[in-house]
């Protein structure tokens, strides 16, 4: 029996060794897959913020794109108003023109009248001086 007892107690210790080693290679299983899911985790996480922020270049190349078309509407705005203006100022320069051929009509009449009589003045035949 002794034997047979150190037979099953051997057969008992190489079970319970084995079924140690079958539950410690359970343990480094579970804490493999707890590692890979970390990785996993992580490259995700490195995904999605490289997803975000390509997002956020594209919105930025948006938002320049906008803020250009901005700029060219406001410079569109502000051209059509000179154009505007200047429409305007030459409506009055056209106006003053007229009147100041007006003016200078009326004037020219007055002017015409004026040297006709200085020049006889000047030029009229004076008797001789003795």
């Amino acid at each position: 029996f002794r034997n047979r007892e150190e037979g099953m107690f051997r057969m008992d210790s190489q079970e319970e060794a084995s079924e140690e080693e079958l539950q410690r290679r359970q343990e480094q299983s579970l804490r493999a897959r707890h590692r890979w899911n970390l990785v996993r985790s992580v490259l995700r996480f490195c995904n999605t913020i490289a997803g975000v922020r390509s997002k956020g270049r594209a919105a930025e190349v948006v938002k320049i794109f906008l803020n250009e078309l901005e700029s060219r509407k406001r410079l569109r705005q502000s051209l059509k108003h000179l154009i505007g203006r200047i429409t305007l100022l030459q409506g009055h320069i056209r106006s003053y023109l007229a009147r100041k051929a007006s003016w200078v009509k009326e004037k020219l009449e007055v002017w015409v009248l004026w040297e006709e009589h200085h020049l006889q003045t000047h030029f009229r035949k004076r008797p001789p001086s003795p």
